[in-house]
């Protein structure tokens, strides 16, 4: 007969079995494991030192049902007085657009390595919108969310059984384009003999190694230094969601330091690209000292 409310069962084969919850269900309901014994008082002691061994956060983890979404939400809004806004707009769109709409409504305590591992796989097989993968930075930058957004839960007494850091993210490696001799001289002839704001900053970057989005289209005038003839770079350039309320457009620009200080730096202008960026400021009758900051004048 069994001992009511305490899960234990004498067998029919004479020994004594008691179950305990070890785990939950993602609907939250309750699996169950059994030990045995020859007697009703060890069953009864090796089922509360296993019931002691359980993390506590188990089961408050039924209680509060909450899930990837609840504490991504309330970790964005911890973040946004802290950070960068176009770091908070990253983390966002990444939370907004693959997170929760894929795994939003998994409750943490559910949430496994395993899980971890065929989202992110699926964001590198199909992740965007037109069934392509998304790129291997893009996925491991999602994976990065996920792990602090379970940081977060914890943090809230949530029991979390993944671990993001040892879900690899594999990368499809894809063969790099590099233009041939005959092709840079085709460009370079093309924009020498179009002489436009946007074509000299694409012989810029094309002679300097600036990266192209942030950095080059953050430049100014004033970061060309032609006394010492070198490039300054010290800001980056993003496009973010405006989230402004009167405002006539969905996105705006923002110019902000790099994210890293090793970001910062000084590059020596090539001597016949100078001559170039001399010639374009005569041609155009560029007012250099109207782009100078007073300690350089």
């Amino acid at each position: 007969m069994p001992r009511k409310g305490e899960n234990i069962y004498k067998r029919k084969d004479g020994r004594w079995e008691a179950r305990y919850i070890y785990a939950f269900k993602e609907d939250g309901s309750p699996r169950y494991r059994s030990i045995y014994a020859a007697d009703y008082l060890t069953v009864k002691k090796k089922q509360n030192d296993a019931k002691r061994k359980m993390d506590p956060r188990l089961f408050q983890s039924v209680r509060m049902k909450k899930n990837i979404s609840f504490y991504g939400l309330l970790w964005l809004e911890r973040l946004k007085p802290s950070s960068k806004e176009s770091t908070y707009v990253r983390y966002h769109y990444l939370f907004s657009h693959y997170i929760s709409p894929m795994i939003g409504d998994r409750l943490v305590y559910t949430f496994s390595n395993k899980d971890c591992e065929v989202f992110l796989n699926r964001l590198l097989v199909s992740g965007k919108s037109d069934g392509s993968g998304l790129a291997p930075k893009t996925v491991t930058d999602i994976r990065s969310v996920v792990k602090l957004i379970l940081k977060t839960a914890e943090k809230e007494g949530e029991l979390s059984l993944c671990n993001p850091e040892l879900c690899p993210v594999k990368p499809v490696r894809k063969p790099l384009r590099i233009l041939s001799l005959k092709e840079q001289q085709t460009l370079q002839d093309y924009l020498l003999g179009n002489p436009t704001h946007k074509n000299i900053g694409t012989l810029i970057a094309l002679y300097t190694g600036v990266r192209l989005g942030g950095e080059l289209c953050a430049m100014q005038w004033k970061d060309i230094h032609f006394q010492e003839q070198y490039l300054e770079i010290s800001k980056t350039l993003h496009r973010v969601k405006d989230h402004t309320d009167d405002s006539e457009h969905n996105t705006k620009i923002i110019i902000t330091p790099p994210k890293t200080e090793s970001s910062i730096r000084n590059i020596p202008i090539p001597d016949f690209l100078f001559e170039i960026l001399q010639q374009y400021v005569q041609s155009h009758k560029i007012d250099l000292e109207a782009y100078t900051s007073p300690e350089r004048r």
